[in-house]
């Protein structure tokens, strides 16, 4: 519930055959491949990667303080 995938990745994951479950998967066993840091709007940023299901998959997250408490949003992702 406190994790968002943005609209432009729900398209491209439709496009790119990329199923969600690649995607948490990637986020519950990857490893950072783009350390934590702060963007140019104060969120929080990094991206993990993760070998799953014959592709190597690179997730990008934003961290966001809501009003509803903080969330992460799949922000990107990468096939490689």
């Amino acid at each position: 519930r406190r994790l968002v995938f943005t609209e432009s990745v729900e398209s491209r994951l439709k496009r790119r055959r990329i199923a969600r479950r690649q995607v948490l998967e990637t986020l519950k066993n990857g490893l950072v491949s783009e350390p934590l840091h702060q963007d140019e709007l104060g969120d929080w940023r990094c991206a993990v990667s993760w070998f799953h299901a014959g592709a190597r998959l690179t997730v990008g997250v934003t961290f966001k303080a809501g009003e509803c408490g903080e969330l992460a949003a799949v922000t990107t992702v990468l096939e490689e």
